[in-house]
């Protein structure tokens, strides 16, 4: 009996992330959306469709140095290893460095660096053996073998569950961290200037639940609303102290909670971004409660793509592309046109 033909396009042999995540979610039975980013613009709720910022020539200094930050982690090298490489790329000293685990079994999953008086926290893509984890966008019973997968909400707004529960696991460590590297800061200076969150992939994805979370523990320790409010810290200032900057981020929550992160962001004026190359895989890979993004999204224009294939692959999705584009948007910057404007 003859064997049918596998589909046009997929190589069963040796499959690639795109195509891994695609089947995943096929048997998951989620609907793989054949469009172009644009089309799905009407999809955001009008709140978050008008808070879209713009990126000025002087936000790309710490846009690329995000860029830096998240290639560094790429390629999931030891700690020490990875250190070296972001001293001898980024030319700068690093003074502090801790990594966290998200206690459920995937390893480090986020590092938090300090380069003088700016802080930067880096949220890790997904490793070769996380693919699935992508697709576990529900959660299901621990105590019963079988069980109905249900959405898990964070505030009455629907969520991806796994992204929710690595962060979860990471949080209250990573709080500690912060609190503990902001004072050394203030010990050896006048405190922190900068606070990046960046990520790439799953790690942006994460990254976007963990930003409000961040802002307000900042805010309730050395902001407006703590015993001793820092002048760095205080609501006024937070459009200076915080950038949340990340590269082709895994769709983590639905249209109630963007449209809240972007409601959040216009609050403190605070700039957030996510660059895309066009042809992407994730542009195309949405699971159906999460199809629209948050506003800040924009789609890399083709001269800053088309000499760097290589590095991005062939999903159009690597790291060290990305990195690239980066480096020549700095030089040659442009009106970026919005996914969702």
């Amino acid at each position: 009996m003859s064997q049918s033909p596998p589909k046009k396009g997929l190589n069963i042999s040796n499959p690639s992330g795109a195509q891994i995540l695609t089947w995943l979610a096929h048997i998951a039975g989620y609907r793989i959306l054949p469009l172009k980013p644009e089309k799905i613009a009407g999809q955001i709720e009008p709140s978050a469709g008008k808070q879209l910022l713009q990126v000025t020539q002087d936000d790309w200094e710490d846009i690329h140095l995000a860029a830096q930050f998240s290639n560094g982690l790429a390629e999931f090298k030891p700690m020490e290893e990875t250190c070296e490489r972001l001293q001898r790329e980024t030319g700068f000293e690093l003074d502090g460095v801790v990594p966290f685990d998200t206690g459920l079994s995937v390893g480090r999953k986020a590092v938090l660096f300090r380069v003088g008086r700016r802080i930067i926290l880096t949220f890790e893509a997904t490793k070769p053996n996380e693919m699935k984890m992508n697709a576990w966008s529900h959660a299901k019973d621990p105590e019963k073998k079988w069980s109905l997968p249900y959405a898990r909400y964070l505030d009455g707004r629907q969520v991806h569950s796994f992204f929710l529960d690595m962060w979860l696991g990471m949080r209250e460590e990573i709080f500690r961290e912060i609190t503990k590297m902001v004072r050394q800061a203030e010990e050896q200076g006048d405190g922190i200037e900068r606070f990046l969150i960046t990520g790439h992939s799953m790690g942006g994805g994460i990254s976007v639940l963990a930003l409000i979370d961040i802002v307000e523990h900042l805010r309730q320790t050395f902001g407006t609303p703590s015993a001793s409010p820092r002048p760095w810290c205080t609501d006024p200032q937070l459009t200076h102290l915080i950038r949340h900057v990340t590269f082709a981020d895994f769709a983590s929550a639905g249209t109630s909670y963007t449209a809240h992160l972007n409601d959040y962001y216009s609050l403190y004026n605070i700039p957030a971004w996510d660059f895309v190359h066009p042809h992407d895989f994730t542009t195309r890979l949405h699971l159906p409660f999460f199809r629209t993004r948050r506003g800040h999204r924009y789609v890399l224009p083709k001269e800053a793509v088309k000499g760097f294939e290589k590095e991005y692959a062939a999903g159009r999705h690597d790291m060290p592309g990305y990195l690239k584009s980066m480096e020549w948007m700095q030089a040659n910057p442009r009106t970026l046109r919005s996914l969702y404007a």
